[in-house]
């Protein structure tokens, strides 16, 4: 007489699901950054805050090339792109060391002028002297 073994399917249903669950879990709890395609060497200073999550970021580079949220764009094109969010908005303004100082501060004016009171400064923290 032959034995005839039955094989049982593999419910994989349960595997899945957890999956499915530790996907979703780091997913939630991943913080989502804009790529920063620009290099920035920023200003050094001994007395920084520390780095805070920001809605939105604004870089300048050594080029005065400016970047928001990651894409290039002109000055006179950035009025547009503020008039479109909230003033609860929050911003960081980065800027390279050797860019245009007039520049940077024509960026924080408007940022201000639109009525953002949210936007912070990107230095890198030294030790004291």
């Amino acid at each position: 007489k032959k034995k005839t073994i039955a094989f049982r399917p593999l419910d994989i249903t349960p595997l899945i699901d957890i999956v499915f669950i530790l996907n979703v879990f780091f997913m939630l709890n991943l913080q989502l950054q804009a790529p920063h395609h620009l290099r920035l060497t920023l200003p050094r200073v001994s007395q920084a805050e520390d780095p805070v999550q920001s809605t939105h970021d604004i870089l300048v580079d050594a080029e005065n090339q400016i970047s928001f949220q990651g894409r290039r764009l002109e000055m006179d094109e950035l009025p547009a792109l503020l008039s479109n969010l909230p003033s609860d908005s929050k911003f960081t303004l980065g800027a390279d060391e050797k860019a245009d100082y007039g520049r940077v501060l024509r960026i924080f004016d408007l940022l201000r002028s639109r009525g953002f009171s949210s936007v912070r400064l990107s230095v890198t923290r030294t030790t004291a002297p």
